[in-house]
């Protein structure tokens, strides 16, 4: 069944850091280490989440093609986690959330809400 959210995400005037950016901001000095450098198709460095001990580059930052962020910490850290310590650092906007019904996009659209709702759509939250 194909659900409609009640909620987007959108950033309004903030804008996420590229992973680059991100990558060398949180890159250390240390002779050798790999860190604030490019790894296949994304970046590698320190992860910023403050009760991980990162001795070793574990954060794995790609901008994707559709203008995306993707995080991922190899030492275990939640994508909430990384997010969350990304934001403290100014480096990933405040998410707002904005609510539209299904009701709404069908007038939006010039759609019979029944349409849709036969489609299988539905509001959700």
């Amino acid at each position: 069944m194909n659900t409609f959210s009640t909620h987007c995400i959108t950033n309004g005037p903030q804008v996420r850091a590229s992973a680059e950016v991100i990558a060398k901001r949180f890159s250390c000095d240390r002779p050798g280490c790999p860190c604030g450098k490019r790894q296949g198709k994304g970046w590698i460095t320190h992860c910023p989440v403050s009760d991980h001990d990162d001795d070793r580059p574990s954060l794995n930052l790609t901008d994707a093609i559709n203008g995306r962020l993707l995080v991922h910490c190899f030492g275990g850290c939640s994508q909430d986690a990384v997010i969350a310590a990304l934001r403290e650092q100014r480096l990933w906007p405040e998410t707002t959330l904005q609510g539209v019904t299904l009701g709404a996009l069908a007038q939006a659209k010039g759609l019979p809400l029944d349409f849709l709702k036969g489609l299988g759509w539905r509001d959700s939250k």
